[in-house]
């Protein structure tokens, strides 16, 4: 399957019929999948005039015609089953679940006001919708944060620390990462705000796409590129959105400890743990590099059938089944 591209960008404003054709057509080619836009300053005429240029998936949250304001657009070509939609804080948090390639996903979209007290009431609002959805389904959140994480996000100094505390709390408790962060962590020099004006520029990186940690290796690409007209940058994620089916896999450890503590005893209780959830998980257990005495302690508790595996001679065994009884020394 096909990955999917997600995009976010604030667009300062697409009431105005120029400046919105010209951002839409440089969204149209770009090829993205998925896009949060910020700041968007809609109203119900701009809706229906969205909707004739760019199509009728488009889903909006506004304020007022002059400020805020957030949008997600769904490209043409893809068909995603729309499975909820809701705005925890209007204008400001659009939140879409949506079935997509086989898996639940949840987009949230954000433009984090500027003053503080509205900022405390946004994050509160934030942590509730984001502590309400399943742990297991995917999320990607995107869009305008108006805060940094980091020194190496800015030219300058922070201008609300406040904010900085606010967003690394709601990003630490809710186990999110910045898929830009994770792919370029030596880059000091890109930036997504990029202010130009007479006497001052202090350039930052407001803009992001995160995603739940346990998801993150679904993400193969970041960039960060320039928008016409715009002082905002346009930041993407490129993913893999398919749905999972169980199989079998390999979990790998330094198992030279085995024979010479106390970690024989644990490791079954340990696997045990590890399916009691589903009952049965197709396990394999590699037994690589370590004495002979060790292995001998070990297997018998994990009660594996001493099948080697091919090309692995009597280095590796236990391809199958691994109930969660049997982990635990127990008998079915």
């Amino acid at each position: 399957m096909a990955p999917i591209i997600f995009a976010t960008l604030n667009t300062q404003g697409c009431k105005m019929g120029l400046h919105r054709c010209q951002m839409l057509s440089f969204l149209r080619e770009g090829g993205y999948f998925v896009v949060f836009l910020q700041e968007t300053h809609t109203d119900p005429v701009t809706e229906d005039s969205c909707w004739l240029e760019w199509g009728d998936r488009v889903y909006f949250s506004y304020l007022t015609v002059r400020t805020a304001g957030v949008t997600t657009l769904f490209s043409p070509d893809l068909l995603p089953e729309v499975l909820g939609v809701g705005q925890a804080v209007p204008g400001c948090l659009l939140y879409l679940q949506a079935h997509m390639e086989g898996l639940v996903v949840n987009l949230i979209n954000v433009h984090v006001p500027t003053s503080d007290p509205e900022r405390l009431h946004f994050y509160q609002q934030a942590s509730a919708c984001l502590g309400s959805l399943e742990p297991p389904e995917c999320l990607v959140l995107g869009g305008d944060f108006n805060a940094t994480l980091e020194e190496r996000d800015r030219s300058g100094t922070e201008q609300s620390p406040a904010a900085m505390d606010f967003l690394r709390k709601i990003v630490e408790h809710h186990s999110l990462l910045d898929v830009w962060h994770d792919h370029h962590p030596d880059d000091i020099s890109t930036f997504t705000f990029v202010p130009v004006e007479a006497h001052w520029s202090c350039h930052s990186r407001y803009d992001h796409i995160y995603l739940s940690c346990v998801h993150l290796s679904r993400a193969h690409s970041s960039s960060i590129r320039q928008a016409p007209f715009l002082d905002h940058y346009l930041a993407t994620v490129t993913a893999s959105l398919y749905a999972e089916t169980p199989g079998l896999a390999y979990w790998h450890f330094n198992n030279s400890f085995v024979g010479g503590c106390g970690l024989r005893g644990v490791l079954p209780g340990v696997l045990a743990g590890l399916v009691a959830a589903e009952g049965h998980l197709p396990l394999s257990v590699a037994v690589v590099g370590c004495a002979e005495g060790a292995r001998q302690a070990l297997l018998p508790q994990l009660h594996l059938g001493h099948q080697p595996m091919e090309g692995c001679g009597n280095r590796a065994v236990g391809m199958g089944g691994l109930r969660a009884g049997e982990a635990s020394g127990r008998q079915p």
